[in-house]
């Protein structure tokens, strides 16, 4: 199941080159995608195990009001913002920047200590402050974005205090590089740039563009 749900938001890969590929029961054929072939591999695989009741599936649509719907996500985490986008290709790439940035679960603990708040919030806080510093959130930002900024944005010291040498005053403290809401900060630093330079490759001007641009291209079939 979870192929299938990957392969049908993936985009479309074209084997014309490859050795043809067979699995039992289905056929493989040049034209298709090798996606159409994981989506039917993965479906022929589950059909004894899942039934899908269009039935059902259609009367639950039809017994959700619009406004019960909204009511129900209106103060949902991740789905409220205090900003403005200007089109929906803005919109998009903050979200899908968002997304691709909470993966620090791991500095719940050094978030709460720092910020008292967790990894989602300080991340969503810092995504904020980059969008309301304007050019940050598009390809040439992200691409360009140094560790210094990442730490101001997201809150993230890039200093820690360690002890003094033997021949100084014990009351004397001194900074050095390092520590966990440093390591956090590079890796944010490191995913932006990196992805950045893959937009700016692809000639996107945002990763919201990106986004788009591929689900226009190919629409997964329901």
């Amino acid at each position: 199941m979870a192929g299938s749900q990957h392969a049908e938001i993936s985009n479309s890969v074209s084997y014309e080159d490859s050795p043809e590929i067979t699995m039992p029961g289905i056929p493989c054929t040049m034209a298709r995608s090798l996606y159409d072939d994981i989506r039917d591999s993965c479906a022929a695989l589950d059909t004894d195990l899942v039934r899908l009741d269009t039935e059902a599936a259609q009367g639950l649509g039809n017994a959700l009001g619009v406004d019960e719907v909204k009511d129900a996500v209106r103060n949902m985490r991740g789905c409220r913002f205090p900003v403005r986008f200007e089109g929906l290709e803005e919109e998009v790439n903050f979200m899908a920047l968002l997304g691709l940035l909470h993966f620090g679960s791991g500095y719940h603990k050094e978030f709460y200590q720092l910020n008292g708040c967790d990894a989602y919030d300080a991340v969503t806080k810092g995504v904020l402050g980059m969008h309301l510093a304007s050019e940050k959130l598009n390809t040439d930002g992200i691409c360009s974005i140094t560790i210094v900024e990442v730490g101001s944005y997201f809150s993230l010291p890039l200093q820690q205090d360690v002890g003094s040498p033997e021949e100084l005053h014990p009351a004397i403290t001194m900074s050095q590089p390092g520590g966990a809401p440093r390591e956090m900060a590079e890796l944010i630093t490191r995913c932006l740039n990196d992805t950045g330079r893959i937009l700016w490759e692809r000639r996107m001007s945002s990763l919201g563009e990106f986004v788009l641009s591929e689900l226009h291209q190919q629409v997964a079939p329901l």
